[in-house]
């Protein structure tokens, strides 16, 4: 199956998830995120330990000794988090470009951003793979970083993957609901609002 402009005629909305509608569950949300902020850090941590045992300690070094240089710090994380929200959004983008070879929408709200396909339905397994692609295809580039690169890298690198891993919760939550329905469902993606359909 192919993604679609034209819904078929048996097909009929059997579910949808609307951030905009469901503040609730936009909080959890993030407050889940900041769980999988902590939990992917120890883990990214642990494997950059296991992939360059002689080198990650010195990567990993900070500098706090004055004022400047937490500012310095700090200007650098938001930098990289706003890197970090682009690129991830450019990966789902891209997605939803080769399945539908049509230019993505992109948008940024108060507490998300996202890339969406209004318009095309995406067969259940199509939408999955462009759901999870930024948190496989970007963890997958940083552990390159962390086998390949100077240890000068490690930190940058280091939150680029947390903030990807744990800014990918809605993404988990929405490819965990899609697994439940069966491969036939098509997907449309408007941005705020996903929404299922079956025949």
């Amino acid at each position: 199956m192919k993604s679609t402009k034209t819904l078929p005629e048996n097909y009929h909305a059997i579910g949808s998830i609307d951030l905009s509608l469901n503040r609730r569950a936009l909080i959890w949300l993030n407050v889940l995120g900041l769980g999988l902020f902590v939990v992917t850090g120890s883990a990214f941590v642990q494997v950059l330990y296991w992939l360059r045992p002689n080198e990650a300690g010195s990567g990993l070094t900070l500098d706090l000794s004055s004022a400047g240089s937490i500012l310095e710090l700090v200007a650098a994380f938001l930098a990289l988090y706003a890197g970090m929200i682009l690129l991830h959004e450019a990966v789902h983008g891209s997605f939803f470009w080769v399945f539908t070879r049509e230019r993505p929408v992109f948008a940024i709200r108060w507490a998300y951003a996202y890339a969406a396909a209004p318009g095309w339905f995406l067969p259940r397994n199509l939408y999955f793979v462009t759901a999870l692609s930024p948190l496989v295809g970007i963890s997958l580039l940083g552990l390159a970083v962390f086998a390949l690169a100077p240890p000068a890298w490690f930190m940058p690198t280091l939150i680029v993957l947390v903030a990807n891993a744990s800014g990918a919760i809605g993404d988990i939550w929405v490819a965990v609901w899609l697994l439940r329905h069966p491969p036939s469902c098509l997907a449309c993606d408007k941005g705020d609002a996903v929404t299922l359909y079956l025949s």
